[in-house]
């Protein structure tokens, strides 16, 4: 185990020049691997000295491969209907929303003036009169929102600065943007390094800090209003079985077997999660982000 963990921390120095702070510098490397579909194919990370982002270091040029075979925001379409009209009063978009899943929800809680958008979707999509998703960067949006909502979609962006320059432009004087997203650094990649499973690479192009946060909302007249954290038992278990080379899926039904004879297990873990979110430590937060 040991070994294990000494490795999953092996870095070499090299030479980067940071794409949110601009810093140029010599960097602690690390080779990650893809271990959603468990290819293991190898990515280089570095970690800024200013800012603290972890970033991966050559963006591939076809993305959208790493995104095929049913990937999980991207599930099959089905067909809604809503009863009853609906609440129009704040105009929501989700970016990064698959063929979505959250906006449906809402739809069936009544809300509608509903928005998304996504590029690695096959088409625009839409469910009745209460959401409407294009098949596109959020630069091609258009109007004011009240509510603009990231989950787990803010590191998958190659140009966040762009990003949050557009989420200044749609977004109303009194709304908020909240972007869900995994932190960095964190008490999971302490002890499982490039097997942390929220590395994600090479989807995750970006793992930002607090510090790299708040310098993107600075440069956009934005401001940071909260962060919660908000990680979970999962930071610590799937990432015990990438160390063994499982591959997501594979991991998950590890974690399973393991639960069904050692509940203990899993629960030290969750213990462990929100003694890190109290410590600001976990590996995932939530940023409340308003008009400076």
């Amino acid at each position: 185990m040991e070994e294990k963990i000494a490795e999953a921390h092996r870095y070499r120095m090299e030479w980067h020049i940071c794409r949110i702070c601009g810093t140029r510098g010599e960097n602690k490397t690390y080779t990650a691997r893809e271990m959603m579909y468990g290819t293991r194919e190898g990515f280089d990370y570095f970690v800024c000295n200013r800012c603290k982002c972890m970033q991966i270091a050559e963006i591939p040029t076809d993305l959208g491969k790493y995104y095929a075979g049913g990937y999980y925001s991207f599930r099959e379409r089905e067909t809604h209907s809503f009863e009853g009209s609906a609440n129009v009063e704040n105009k929501v978009l989700d970016v990064g929303c698959g063929t979505g899943k959250w906006l449906l929800e809402w739809a069936e809680k009544g809300y509608g003036n509903l928005f998304g958008c996504d590029p690695f979707i096959e088409e625009d999509v839409s469910y009745g009169d209460r959401i409407f998703i294009k098949k596109c960067e959020i630069d091609e949006m258009e109007g004011k929102f009240d509510f603009i909502r990231f989950s787990d979609s803010f590191e998958h962006i190659a140009r966040p600065l762009e990003t949050l320059q557009n989420v200044k432009r749609l977004l109303n004087a009194g709304g908020m943007c909240e972007i869900q997203i995994p932190v960095f650094p964190n008490a999971a990649w302490d002890t499982f390094g490039i097997n942390w499973y929220q590395l994600d690479a090479p989807r995750h192009i970006f793992l930002h800090s607090v510090e790299s946060m708040r310098y993107l909302c600075g440069k956009c007249d934005l401001r940071i209003d909260e962060v919660r954290y908000n990680s979970n038992e999962f930071q610590f278990a799937v990432s015990y079985f990438y160390m063994d080379g499982y591959s997501y899926a594979k991991a998950k039904e590890q974690i399973s077997i393991v639960y069904s004879e050692d509940k203990e297990w899993l629960e030290g873990f969750k213990k462990d999660a929100i003694k890190c979110n109290e410590k600001k430590y976990g590996d995932h937060a939530v940023f409340n982000i308003v008009h400076a």
